[in-house]
């Protein structure tokens, strides 16, 4: 009778109390060598091949083919299957290069054709076309100066609004009296300076326009008596209100006035 797994292995079973744990440890899973290529799965390597060899073969150096009566072996005995041919032309990189700047010459030349209902360029007469997108129609130029008064009359429309919230700004005056012509200018002015006594810059250019509008009545009627009584009522609120005139600046704004025309303002200053 044959003796059964378990006795045949009894011996062995008896040895493995001597094992060392480390020797325990060092025993192999069950499957470990059959598996492990499963579980450690190694990924594949290309090696790229150097330029030299492509070189090598296009230039000439080597060909492969395959001979037209090999074949591979057929499952019946004499009979051969007929091979295939490796072409024998060598592959130029440069006329490839060449092949496709001349394919894009060609589209090139299909995109600068004009055709109506396409966005066409011209390589040549890019710079003519960029000169004829100028306006250059009486239609466009009116078009543009009707824009400008537009935006110039929403900025003092702005300015006005603004000045009704914050009446004590020069700043505000200042921009608002630049956009109106002479005559309202110099309202404007009047309503500034009430509005900012104290303030030099409004008061001088107040004088200014008033020495402009006055130089006509001095050439008519030789009158500066307005050009007095602005630049007296002028020191009045002035030193009313605690500033103090320093006198180079005084001078200098009298310098302005003589080069701006202002003569009658220069010699009462």
């Amino acid at each position: 009778m044959q003796p059964k797994i378990q006795q045949q292995f009894s011996d062995l079973k008896r040895e493995l109390k001597t094992v060392s744990e480390d020797e325990w440890s060092a025993i192999p899973e069950v499957g470990d060598a059959r598996n492990r290529k499963q579980r450690n799965p190694r990924a594949e390597k290309f090696t790229p091949l150097p330029d030299s060899v492509l070189s090598r073969n296009l230039g000439g150096e080597s060909s492969a083919s395959l001979d037209p009566g090999s074949g591979l072996a057929s499952m019946m005995p004499g009979v051969m299957t007929p091979g295939m041919l490796t072409p024998s032309g060598d592959l130029d990189l440069r006329k490839i290069g060449q092949a496709r700047n001349t394919l894009m010459t060609v589209k090139l030349s299909q995109v600068s054709d004009s055709v109506t209902g396409q966005t066409v360029v011209d390589p040549k007469g890019y710079l003519t076309d960029l000169q004829s997108m100028i306006p250059t129609y009486g239609g466009d130029i009116n078009d543009i100066k009707k824009a400008r008064l537009l935006l110039k009359s929403a900025k003092r429309r702005v300015y006005r609004k603004a000045l009704e919230h914050i009446p004590n700004s020069v700043r505000l005056w200042k921009a608002a009296v630049e956009l109106e012509n002479p005559e309202d200018a110099r309202i404007l002015l009047s309503r500034a300076v009430e509005c900012c006594p104290t303030s030099v810059e409004l008061w001088l250019a107040l004088a200014r326009l008033e020495t402009s509008s006055c130089n006509n009545l001095v050439m008519i009627l030789g009158n500066t008596h307005m050009v007095e009584k602005i630049i007296d009522r002028a020191i009045t609120s002035l030193s009313a209100n605690g500033v103090e005139i320093n006198r180079e600046h005084w001078f200098k704004e009298a310098m302005e006035s003589e080069k701006s025309g202002g003569v009658a303002t220069c010699q009462v200053q």
